[in-house]
């Protein structure tokens, strides 16, 4: 797989250039930035992956800002139904606030760990009204190309 899968600009390798095994497929990283508007209009983190299957293993989301009114924040996949990986409920996503697996107001959903559909991307959404409050989303997802 070439190093510009995501959306970004910037290769989605480890920072040695070269994917890092793990259980013989190889880890890709997807770092961004994702801004307020951004996740209202939904943001690919890492664009489709033609013949391929994405699986995410982990993932860490840093908001800087409280954000409010939304009903939550989702990882998903890029397919019209979106398959979810995980659920944020809007009242955890406050300032620093270190989201990973198992933190508190976050549902991990029946797409962590399993092949995700293939040749779809990976996007952040949000879902009822549009998010206020927060400025941006760090976000760091680790996946695996099948």
């Amino acid at each position: 797989m070439p190093a510009s899968v995501g959306t970004l600009g910037v290769t989605v390798h480890n920072p040695y250039g070269v994917p890092a095994p793990f259980f013989g497929y190889d880890l890709y990283n997807a770092p961004a930035v994702v801004t307020l508007a951004q996740l209202n209009a939904g943001y690919t983190l890492v664009a489709a992956a033609p013949s391929f299957t994405l699986r995410v293993v982990d993932f860490l989301i840093i908001p800087t800002g409280t954000f409010t009114t939304a009903t939550d924040i989702r990882l998903s996949d890029t397919t019209a139904t979106p398959v979810d990986i995980a659920t944020l409920v809007i009242a955890n996503a406050t300032n620093n606030n270190v989201v990973q697996p198992g933190a508190t107001g976050l549902t991990l959903n029946a797409g962590f760990g399993v092949p995700l559909t293939a040749n779809q991307g990976l996007q952040i959404r949000k879902t009822g009204s549009s998010a206020a409050g927060g400025t941006s989303l760090l976000v760091l997802v680790r996946y695996m190309l099948k």
